[in-house]
């Protein structure tokens, strides 16, 4: 019985994830919405951060690196460090 419990649970978790996406995208596209990927945002700045040895403690270092030379672009499912594809790399498990 618990198997099934267990099978049970995952079958609506996945339910509700499924619903949030077509809701998502139902209302972006109803009201021309632009999704915005924070969480790969936040990727690309680690990313860039780590390439570039910048230690992520040091909020001034970080802030001056970041404001003065990082170029974030997204387009669609693409994702671009300047100007560069990381699209797959800020997906990859480390």
């Amino acid at each position: 019985m618990k198997k099934w419990k267990n099978l049970m649970c995952s079958n609506r978790w996945i339910m509700q994830e499924v619903e949030k996406y077509y809701s998502k995208n139902f209302l972006l596209k109803k009201y021309d919405l632009t999704y915005i990927d924070t969480g790969a945002m936040y990727r690309m700045i680690t990313l860039y951060l780590l390439e570039n040895n910048i230690d992520i403690n040091d909020l001034k270092e970080v802030e001056k690196e970041f404001l003065n030379t990082v170029n974030l672009d997204m387009q669609g499912d693409k994702f671009y460090l300047d100007n560069v594809d990381v699209s797959t790399k800020i997906r990859e498990k480390e």
